[in-house]
C-alpha cells in the first residue's frame, strides 16, 4: 500500500532498548531528519553497555535520504 520503508530486527532484542530505538527513530523522523540520520541517532540512543547487541539488531530498508511527509 505504498510503504517507503521497512523496519525490522535481525535477531531477538531486549524490550527497553527496542522501545528507546523506536521512539527515538520516529521522534527524529517527525522532527525532519532523513531516515538515515534518524536511524544513526536512534541506534546511538538505544546503545547501552549492559546490552551490547540490541542496538545493532535493527535494520531499515529504505532510501537513506528519505524523509517523513505528513499527508
Amino acid at each position: 500500500r505504498g510503504a517507503q520503508a521497512f523496519v525490522s530486527c535481525l535477531w531477538s532484542v531486549q524490550e527497553e532498548p527496542s522501545r528507546i530505538f523506536v521512539e527515538s527513530l520516529y521522534d527524529r523522523l517527525i522532527a525532519g531528519d532523513s531516515i538515515g540520520e534518524a536511524a544513526v541517532k536512534a541506534r546511538t540512543k538505544a546503545h547501552t553497555p549492559a546490552d551490547p547487541s540490541t542496538w545493532l539488531g535493527f535494520v531499515i530498508y529504505a532510501r537513506p535520504d528519505a524523509k517523513f511527509v505528513k499527508s
